[in-house]
């Protein structure tokens, strides 16, 4: 053998190993030992020299077969059906490859659909006369761990179909950005990237049959096989099919028939990502017809009618100037780093978050430090790893044992560092600022700036004041208060108050309890704080628990909060201010049945309400029936600003489009022909 081929050799042979260890770290152990972009160098090179030197190839190559998520403490079943991997593809030029490979060998009549990629965890749900038998995981492709028993406590996974049929259904079981974060930061490990969290919840050995509480994972069903499956032509159909049958699918996809623009549709779902709730790792195109994909076929590790368009994290080099360390509302310590100004994706980065002091000695960072700084999401900067030590010698950064605001020392809870001092003046500001957002009470003049004078003139000692005090008074010949800005501050503070109970619910910081999740409680008849403190009474972690989305860990923080005297005095305070700390019958009474057996849908940000879902509700209150995704069935789509994929796939189905401009106008012509 040459030298050369000896050298090739030795090199497959050691990418062979370190891919076997990487793929085992993720997806065995849910502790990745590298990044995806690591990985993928690595296993493009092996494609590269596999087929350079074919006769050097492992029949056992990690290019040859599905990596394994097997876990050797689960029980193993056999899949019957098949459960490949995707080709990948880094660039449009790629994705043009494949699409010009599709109408040379499928000829010009084809159409393709574009889906997010979610980043989680494949499952395979099996189901006998419509009942859901058996869950495995994707495992080697050929045999899955059974995690039947933690399937049956994830909510949108039907334990019963519609129909009472044979069918197995593949999807990806995903946990939310917001539940990531929640449950991440409890943890003595914390999961570095969602998926991992969510494969290691689904994998618990305690989700046994005596737990029957909800899972706070998710999942989208995106492939089916059964006989009423094989009936149908095209991937669309078999999506609504699934859908009808009671799965969840995602409805953020984009078809494209005839002529289309790949290179701009990329774009729009890359520019989309980042204002999902739930992380996405790439993009999927594929052949929609079935027939096609047949005449296509497959490889022994993918099918050659898909192929998988993956996002790589922008990244970058910059240097770690100084740390601050930041008071956040729940009293949770978050070092970050301040740095020398980088440019990413457009934008220049001068801060990046640390996440907490395990986070920092596992880098070991110094002050000083050259290090590699990406847009996780193409959001959030990150300090990913250092690059070069400092020349000066600064020692490993570590944070401090006290407060850096009031000096009470910090408590340990998980991997974070909290200060518990109600009374910390970082802490009360970082509440107070959350409690006026946009999403919460919404008092417009009064951000940051002002909080920190009114704190600062003794004014204010937690967000109920800002109720109480004499604006003029306090503020009247301060530098920055003129007496038409006091006004403005008075006149806002005073309209906040007709906020309806959801965004009151959303502003007091119970920890969980975001906009959205204040609306499914208020909607599931806790609509009152004295409902709430009922429950805490009687700690009634299973009626919280009943709701979607809402695990264990976020029901006993809710209990545990109304529970809290200091609390419960607050919201005394907002009651006393003439807030609506319940929901009023008008704010969900029917007012006619002008919209009955209409079915509505809601895209992008509607003018005039700060949440679609606020719009909805207008539609609701006039007998019409609100869903979360277009389906053939869907009469009605709302269409605010930034729409998503969902006015394209209604335009498809030739569902009425009302756009958000002409909304009221619609509704008043709806009231009045009812003569309202």
């Amino acid at each position: 053998m040459s030298g050369k081929n000896t050298n090739a050799e030795s090199r497959m042979r050691f990418l062979e190993s370190e891919l076997t260890k990487m793929s085992k770290a993720y997806y065995q152990d849910e502790r990745p030992i590298a990044s995806d972009s690591e990985y993928d160098k690595l296993y493009d090179e092996l494609v590269s020299l596999e087929k350079s030197h074919p006769e050097l190839k492992n029949p056992n190559s990690p290019t040859s077969k599905v990596s394994s998520d097997l876990s050797s403490f689960l029980q193993e079943k056999e899949h019957t059906v098949p459960v490949l991997s995707l080709d990948k593809a880094y660039s449009v030029d790629e994705i043009n490859a494949f699409v010009n490979r599709c109408i040379k060998e499928c000829g010009k009549d084809v159409s393709f659909t574009l889906e997010e990629k979610i980043d989680g965890l494949s499952l395979v749900l099996y189901y006998k006369k419509g009942r859901l038998e058996t869950a495995l995981t994707r495992g080697n492709g050929h045999i899955g761990n059974d995690v039947t028993t933690s399937a049956l406590r994830i909510k949108s996974i039907p334990k019963t179909l519609k129909e009472p049929i044979d069918i197995a259904v593949r999807g990806e079981v995903y946990i939310s950005k917001d539940n990531f974060e929640r449950i991440n930061s409890t943890l003595d490990e914390p999961y570095s990237n969602a998926r991992n969290l969510a494969s290691g919840i689904l994998r618990r050995l305690e989700n046994n049959e005596n737990s029957k509480s909800p899972l706070p994972l998710d999942i989208f069903v995106y492939e089916g096989w059964a006989d009423e499956i094989d009936r149908i032509s095209e991937h669309p159909d078999m999506l609504n099919y699934l859908h009808s049958l009671g799965f969840k699918t995602n409805d953020h996809i984009i078809i494209f028939k005839d002529s289309f623009d790949v290179t701009d549709a990329i774009k729009a779902k890359t520019e989309e990502r980042k204002t999902l709730g739930y992380d996405i790792d790439g993009l999927v195109l594929k052949l929609n017809s079935f027939k096609m994909r047949e005449h296509m076929g497959y490889t022994e590790h993918h099918p050659r009618w898909a192929i998988a368009y993956k996002f790589d994290s922008p990244s970058g080099k910059s240097k770690i100037l100084s740390i601050d360390i930041t008071v956040g509302r729940t009293g949770k310590i978050t070092p970050r780093a301040n740095l020398a100004p980088l440019n990413l994706l457009g934008a220049t980065i001068t801060k990046a978050t640390l996440h907490n002091s395990s986070y920092i000695e596992e880098l070991e960072l110094s002050i000083g430090d050259e290090v590699s700084v990406s847009r996780r999401g193409d959001v959030i900067p990150a300090v990913d790893e250092v690059l070069e030590k400092n020349p000066d010698g600064n020692p490993i950064f570590h944070l401090p044992s006290t407060c850096p605001c009031c000096g009470e020392k910090l408590h340990q809870k998980g991997a974070n560092l909290f200060c518990i001092n109600e009374n910390c003046s970082e802490r009360i500001q970082a509440e107070a600022e959350y409690f006026v957002s946009k999403d919460c009470m919404n008092i417009d003049g009064v951000g940051a700036s002002v909080i920190k004078d009114l704190l600062r003139f003794d004014a204010i000692k937690d967000y109920t004041d800002l109720y109480f005090i004499n604006y003029n008074e306090v503020l009247t010949g301060k530098p920055g208060y003129k007496e038409k800005k006091i006004q403005a501050i008075i006149n806002s503070v005073q309209k906040s108050k007709d906020e309806p109970f959801t965004h009151v619910l959303a502003a007091v910081g119970v920890e969980g309890i975001g906009l959205a999740s204040a609306e499914r409680l208020v909607n599931a008849g806790i609509d009152s704080f004295e409902k709430f403190i009922a429950l805490s009474a009687k700690d009634d972690v299973t009626t919280l628990q009943n709701i979607d989305e809402i695990g264990e860990i976020t029901a006993k923080t809710i209990l545990s909060t109304f529970r809290n005297p200091t609390f419960r005095r607050k919201i005394e305070r907002l009651k006393e201010a003439g807030l609506n700390t319940e929901t009023k019958a008008s704010d969900f009474e029917m007012i006619s049945n002008a919209l009955e057996g209409q079915s509505w849908c809601v895209t992008g940000s509607i003018l005039g309400y700060k949440n679609p879902d606020l719009a909805m509700i207008e539609v609701k209150k006039r007998g019409a029936r609100v869903v979360s995704g277009v389906s053939k069935k869907t009469t009605h789509l709302l269409v605010g600003s930034n729409p998503g994929s969902k006015l394209q796939k209604a335009i498809g189905f030739g569902t009425t489009l009302i756009h958000d401009t002409d909304f009221k106008a619609f509704l008043e012509d709806m009231d009045k022909k009812e003569g309202l």
